[in-house]
């Protein structure tokens, strides 16, 4: 990845659905770097997740909104903001531009991880890519697609979780098209299962759900070969969260009792972690079995290396 970005003033978030005024920056490439830039001590980690996540916003829309012009996406009945459904082939598109500014967010804001061997912080972002998505999935659809069927795939897509056969065209370059379709049922019933319930819970707010991304780089494999220190690191971090949380509740909501809430977040962490999981096996069958994303080095080197 390339040198962290020196800090920038806080940058509000647009609503997706809105057109944004682009910044005129490209998101980074995949690849190691060794350079990095002082920290700002005063500013916690969750307000560093703040910055940065809405910086990527801004950066992710105008570049989703020409995926959507590109492939001519289908606009989606919604009452007040646009959003489309998305097709095996624009969702290709769509998933590097996430993967490539989840890069840019892993390094600008876990900048204590930076002195990792490549091959460690390569296992790290791995590791967060799914957790991270999912959780994204996770908050905008329990925003924007409450008690429907859709599930926001990104900033302005959405994939029908119950007509998961129209995200598949007759002129889509796959071959064994109903093989596909039956393997496409079978991981959109396991991720309604599993992420429904999400979606009749109270929904995130913003500050839980940047909480969530941290507490997702948190959640290590403990069968990862990683240092014994970087895991005590990575758990005295997830303890920082738990406790700026807790002021949060206190102090922004006037919650005397947070525990409900507290372990509601927990329950969408631990769903959206798992839902990652699913995404890796996810896209590593489509690679290996269909031939889709078998071409595209970045998408190899993270699903399949």
């Amino acid at each position: 990845p390339p040198p962290r970005r020196p800090r920038r003033k806080r940058v509000p978030v647009p609503e997706p659905g809105t057109e944004p005024e682009p910044e005129g920056e490209s998101p980074p490439s995949i690849s190691p770097s060794s350079s990095s830039s002082p920290e700002n001590e005063k500013e916690s980690i969750l307000d560093r997740m703040r910055d940065e996540y809405n910086e990527s916003v801004q950066r992710r829309l105008p570049q989703e909104r020409l995926i959507v012009e590109k492939y001519d996406l289908e606009l989606i009945d919604h009452p007040s903001q646009s959003f489309y459904k998305a097709d095996v082939t624009s969702f290709h598109e769509l998933t590097v531009l996430a993967i490539k500014e989840s890069v840019t967010i892993f390094r600008s804001v876990f900048s204590e991880f930076e002195h990792l061997a490549v091959e460690h912080k390569a296992m790290f972002f791995k590791s967060f890519l799914g957790k991270f998505l999912m959780a994204e999935g996770i908050y905008l659809t329990s925003i924007h697609q409450r008690d429907t069927s859709l599930f926001m795939g990104s900033l302005l897509t959405c994939i029908d979780c119950v007509n998961v056969d129209s995200w598949v065209s007759e002129n889509d370059q796959i071959e064994r098209k109903d093989d596909f379709r039956a393997a496409m049922r079978s991981f959109a019933s396991e991720y309604f299962d599993m992420l429904s319930p999400m979606m009749k819970m109270d929904p995130l707010t913003e500050r839980e759900f940047h909480a969530l991304i941290v507490l997702a780089f948190c959640d290590v494999d403990i069968s990862l070969d990683l240092p014994e220190n970087v895991l005590q690191q990575a758990e005295e971090m997830r303890r920082k969260v738990f406790k700026l949380l807790q002021e949060y509740y206190k102090s922004e909501l006037k919650l005397d009792d947070f525990s409900q809430r507290l372990g509601n977040l927990m329950t969408v962490s631990h769903n959206s972690s798992e839902a990652g999981i699913l995404m890796n096996e996810e896209f590593r069958m489509y690679s290996t079995m269909f031939g889709i994303y078998a071409d595209d080095d970045l998408m190899r080197e993270i699903f399949l290396e």
